[in-house]
């Protein structure tokens, strides 16, 4: 990966995080682990009204593949933080299994009309394989109580709703990923886990790296 590469990725993560959106998430982040398999946010804690922290509520980590390249590492990292801030699971799809792009799809926060997915509040992460980038998919700027429509809460290709959606803002946050595998468990107490293997780019030998994220989180109870 070139410096100019690593420089064009950090900043693409940092616009999206930095998005007004993602700041109104009320989780609060309980811990930081560094492991030898390499990185665990978690577990976050709601914080209560009486100020009380509950139980925890979703864990990611990186399982296997930390890479050394230390862009590559601060970019997994970053993801991983992205990942962990949201409220739930939505859905997931995998183009090997059923073809299209492969992506995850979560509910942000749960800041406007409690208790509802709102549109502006939803983001979906996927992969083009043409141009072998990670793109974020969120709604623009609107009515936050607007409720998110059917076809991006209960659609089986995530990427292709969005792309139908007037307005869908799209930010690429990784380059050089030449395939996204997806896979999902289901976990005790209404939880799920989603499992993102991201295949990188070699850069001078034949040989392929992959990183592997898991992540815990609610499972949304509409699908």
């Amino acid at each position: 990966m070139s410096a100019a590469q690593a420089n064009w990725i950090a900043k693409g993560l940092k616009a999206f995080k930095s998005m007004p959106r993602a700041e109104q998430a009320f989780t609060l982040m309980a811990g930081t682990a560094v492991t030898g398999a390499g990185v665990a946010f978690g577990p976050m804690m709601l914080m209560a009204d009486d100020g009380v922290e509950q139980a925890p509520q979703s864990i990611v980590i990186v399982e296997s593949g930390m890479p050394e390249d230390p862009d590559q590492r601060a970019l997994i990292e970053g993801m991983v933080a992205m990942f962990a801030s949201c409220k739930a699971i939505i859905g997931e799809h995998d183009a090997m299994t059923g073809g299209g792009s492969s992506s995850i799809s979560l509910w942000q926060a749960d800041a406007d009309d409690i208790g509802a997915v709102n549109l502006t509040e939803i983001m979906s992460v996927g992969h083009n394989g043409l141009l072998q980038t990670l793109m974020v998919f969120t709604a623009p700027d609107g009515p936050p109580d607007a409720p998110a429509p059917n076809y991006l809460t209960y659609t089986d290709d995530p990427l292709s709703a969005w792309r139908t959606t007037p307005g869908a803002i799209a930010s690429v946050i990784a380059t050089g990923v030449t395939e996204l595998r997806v896979s999902r468990s289901p976990e005790a107490g209404g939880s799920a886990t989603v499992r993102l293997g991201l295949t990188w780019a070699p850069e001078i030998s034949d040989a392929t790296e992959e990183t592997v994220l898991a992540i815990t989180l609610p499972a949304f109870q509409g699908r």
